[in-house]
């Protein structure tokens, strides 16, 4: 059977949605804002079939792969959206963790002025899509070192088990993506309290490495995925991450 041929990975996310989807241009709109994120970058590998070929009675199948980066996503997430990308890149979009949500978001250069919840993600009954981010599905060993007075600090350095899943689906099988992973991420956490034992800033660095085979991507389930997904901030007071 002929398998298409990987394209850059945002222009094969967003085909299936500009089949159903009519594009409609307007400015970027702020949806919420947070108080607490870290800035994210998403560094990852697709791999999966090419078309398979013969000449001259040899048959060859190959591999072939593909990035998905900060850029790719934001661009999806605004097709996905019917969002005009131009706008979002002039408000200066950008991937972030909003610690108050929980989940990956587009941001403005401000990083508080959310225009998209990717975990949250859209559902208008036609398409359901996705991206969940999450740092802490199980947790590992750690290290922590706590000022236990007033002023005082708490620092941790602890392993966990990271989750991402970005899905699509518009009830078209061979439009269908669901990539995923389980894998090691390691966080470093710091904060810090005043006098009278009120948090005053807070620090916190992801290293997660997904790592996956036997996914779906475009109705194919031989995709591998592979790669990176950091993320660092600080902020004033106390980051609800710590409850």
């Amino acid at each position: 059977m002929a398998i298409m041929k990987m394209q850059k990975i945002c222009s094969l996310i967003a085909a299936a949605t500009f089949a159903l989807c009519a594009y409609s241009a307007r400015a970027a709109i702020v949806v919420g804002t947070t108080t607490n994120y870290s800035k994210v970058s998403i560094a990852l590998t697709l791999t999966t079939n090419g078309i398979a070929s013969v000449k001259n009675g040899t048959s060859t199948q190959l591999a072939e792969s593909s990035k998905m980066a900060n850029k790719d996503l934001i661009g999806t997430f605004a097709d996905w959206t019917t969002n005009d990308l131009l706008a979002w890149q002039t408000a200066g979009a950008q991937l972030i963790y909003d610690w108050n949500t929980s989940q990956l978001c587009v941001a403005d250069k401000t990083g508080t002025n959310i225009l998209f919840y990717a975990g949250n993600g859209i559902d208008d009954g036609t398409v359901t899509a996705f991206f969940s981010l999450h740092w802490f599905n199980r947790v590992g060993p750690f290290a922590e070192t706590v000022t236990d007075k007033n002023p005082g600090s708490d620092k941790v350095s602890a392993s966990f088990t990271g989750f991402f899943e970005l899905s699509y689906d518009d009830g078209i099988p061979v439009h269908k993506i669901d990539l995923y992973s389980f894998s090691p991420n390691t966080e470093v956490w710091g904060q810090a309290w005043d006098m009278n034992g009120h948090d005053t800033k807070w620090s916190d660095s992801e290293s997660f490495l997904p790592g996956y085979v036997g996914l779906i991507f475009h109705g194919q389930s031989t995709a591998q995925v592979k790669g990176s997904i950091t993320a660092k901030g600080s902020g004033m007071g106390h980051n609800p991450a710590d409850d």
